[in-house]
């Protein structure tokens, strides 16, 4: 039984790994056009954000196997990711004209940075009181 309940830390985040790697399959795959390589501002928040999801993803597998320290911050970078990768969208429906989509996605920032800015304040105070 103790064998078990010591595997539920590894099975959540092998969840959360492969839902976050099914994610940025689909967005690179479905909805990453060649032709929007010419927005600029588009394509280095997108192409950045999906960069720094994977290396996360992958920070967050080596912490799984090995477990050698916290991988909190990988989750930070995942996170940071995405958000990257909705600017980018934002950005190519202002560029494109897509008012509408535009200000749906544009609802959704300020939660997230938010969300940003309360993870990051919660780890550095972690990592300056010890624990």
């Amino acid at each position: 039984m103790q064998f078990l309940h010591g595997l539920k830390p590894m099975a959540i985040q092998i969840a959360f790994v492969t839902v976050i790697a099914y994610i940025l399959f689909d967005l690179i795959t479905k909805k990453f056009k060649r032709i929007y390589l010419r927005i600029l501002p588009y394509s280095i928040f997108y192409l950045g954000g999906c960069l720094l999801v994977f290396l996360s993803l992958l920070g967050c597998i080596y912490v799984m196997i090995y477990r050698n320290f916290n991988g909190q911050w990988f989750y930070l970078g995942i996170m940071t990711g995405l958000f990257c990768t909705i600017i980018g969208n934002v950005l190519l429906y202002k560029k494109l004209g897509y008012k509408e989509k535009f200000q749906e996605k544009k609802k959704g920032l300020p939660s997230l940075f938010g969300y940003l800015l309360f993870m990051l304040a919660y780890l550095v105070l972690r990592f300056l009181c010890g624990k």
